[in-house]
């Protein structure tokens, strides 16, 4: 959870969502390529960046959700312990 506004936790969600999403598509690409499907990674390339874009909001998401879940903690008290 980030500090600052919702606008912060979007941004830190997307940044880490973009660099995990690259690196598992990455990850995904290598996996094809070593079983062979190397011919076929053109065709696939639809899904790939479909599941990295998926990611990215994923990651959106979970930044907001952070940054509700800090402001929420600070309205009503709770402090780290």
């Amino acid at each position: 959870m980030v500090g600052g506004k919702i606008k912060n936790g979007m941004i830190n969600g997307a940044i880490s969502a973009v660099i995990a999403g690259v690196i598992v598509t990455l990850i995904m690409v290598a996996m094809y390529i070593l079983q062979g499907y190397g011919t076929y990674l053109s065709y696939m390339a639809y899904s790939l960046v479909l599941y990295l874009v998926i990611e990215i909001i994923l990651g959106v998401i979970g930044g907001i959700l952070g940054s509700l879940v800090k402001v929420e903690t600070y309205k009503y008290g709770l402090k780290n312990e």
